[in-house]
């Protein structure tokens, strides 16, 4: 009975040594997963910021775009102006 005993003392003490094992593992699993959370809401968070970036460098481009074609047709009309001035400087 006393040997019976003792081999379940060892069979009890291994299989707390392994659940102790599994617990740490665990542990670590747990954190590595927080750990993958917190960088993917992180790498979501620069996309969105990203996305923003570029929706306003689109715009300020749009906006760019046609403040040149106004300076287009200004220096068009500023031309057209200036031809029918020496024009008329020349006639007279």
């Amino acid at each position: 009975i006393t040997g019976t005993i003792g081999k379940m003392s060892e069979i009890a003490i291994t299989i707390a040594s392994a659940v102790d094992q599994q617990n740490v593992a665990t542990q670590d699993i747990a954190r590595s997963v927080q750990e993958v959370s917190i960088s993917t809401r992180e790498v979501s968070s620069n996309m969105t910021g990203v996305h923003h970036s570029a929706k306003e460098a689109g715009i300020a481009s749009s906006d760019l775009l046609t403040t040149a074609a106004t300076v287009a047709r200004s220096g068009e009309a500023l031309r057209a102006q200036v031809d029918g001035f020496l024009r008329d400087l020349r006639a007279a």
